[in-house]
């Protein structure tokens, strides 16, 4: 037909100036009517004077693998949904703890001001003093909704993000959990490394690691549990670890544990698709690596991605 005519003819002809094979996927239409891609690779022919006389093609027909891969792809978007509305039901109950002792204070501020009406104490510096105190509570109660908010909002967006802002994201999810259970965080993420992909997605990937670690410590009941997150760089690499003293994984599951659907959690406790689809999107959405392996105390979990620089102070510290 006339138009992909005029496509491959425009195509041979950047071939011929450029004088290099080429390749490409070409729609075409089949003699039945149909739809068709074709990976075409065509090459030019040239004589002993380096003159041109030809060219030479090859075309297979990949419509099939296009089709299977849109598939594929369908099916990650949908785990990747499923995996944050499991996580999303997790964050429901960290909502509540975190939103626990601001409602406990707002309800001592309404008996306290009932208290001093019923002794007269009620003077306009009182009253300032405990609409001030309440506000706060208020202000951290609706900042805590908008971060998770944000955190669990789905972008495709790719970007250049700080990976300390990534990890402090995370962390935020469950930092009263953690407290609760006397588990020692510690971070040392220098503030210059820069990363590029979808910070929400990759800071889903930290805290699903994160939560595991934690499940674990607390399931094993780890004498002084501590969750340990480290970044260092090299001149093209950073490499992020996340380790814990939880006991590690058994040797028998330590190369399933990236399998879909498999999981060691009791029943409704988890659904197995966290570490799945965060090896997912390290390795197919960010072109990194997630691996594991046990250490003598527990178990690491390592990234490694591109690395970006910029100029910033190192920053560490401890939750």
């Amino acid at each position: 037909e006339p138009p992909y005519a005029e496509l491959f003819r425009e195509m041979d002809i950047q071939m011929f100036e450029g004088m290099i094979p080429r390749t490409n996927n070409e729609w075409v239409k089949s003699s039945n009517g149909e739809n068709i891609l074709n990976m075409t690779t065509r090459t030019p022919l040239v004589n002993s004077k380096g003159e041109l006389f030809g060219l030479v093609g090859i075309a297979r027909d990949v419509t099939k693998e296009f089709y299977l891969e849109q598939e594929v792809k369908s099916q990650q978007e949908m785990l990747i949904q499923q995996n944050r509305l499991a996580a999303l039901g997790e964050m429901i109950g960290n909502i509540a703890h975190q939103w626990r002792q601001p409602l406990n204070t707002l309800g001592l501020i309404v008996q306290d001001v009932k208290e001093a009406y019923h002794f007269s104490e009620l003077t306009e510096p009182y009253i300032k003093n405990m609409s001030f105190k309440a506000m706060e509570q208020i202000d951290y109660m609706s900042q805590t909704i908008d971060d998770f908010r944000n955190f669990f909002s789905f972008s495709k967006e790719k970007k250049l993000f700080a990976l300390r802002q990534s990890v402090s994201n995370s962390i935020d999810m469950i930092v009263g959990e953690i407290k609760k259970h006397e588990i020692k965080l510690e971070i040392f993420v220098p503030d210059e490394l820069v990363i590029y992909g979808m910070i929400n997605e990759f800071s889903q990937v930290i805290l699903n690691v994160i939560n595991n670690a934690k499940d674990t410590l607390i399931q094993n009941k780890s004498k002084n549990p501590f969750i340990r997150i480290t970044a260092k760089r090299d001149d093209t690499k950073v490499e992020i670890t996340i380790e814990d003293n939880g006991g590690g994984i058994p040797a028998e599951i330590l190369s399933r544990i990236f399998e879909p659907y498999f999981t060691t959690k009791a029943e409704g406790k988890g659904i197995g698709i966290g570490l799945y689809m965060s090896k997912m999107i390290i390795e197919e959405h960010m072109n990194g690596f997630l691996n594991a392996r046990n250490s003598h105390e527990g178990a690491i979990f390592t990234i490694s991605m591109d690395a970006i620089f910029q100029e910033d102070e190192k920053g560490i510290c401890d939750v």
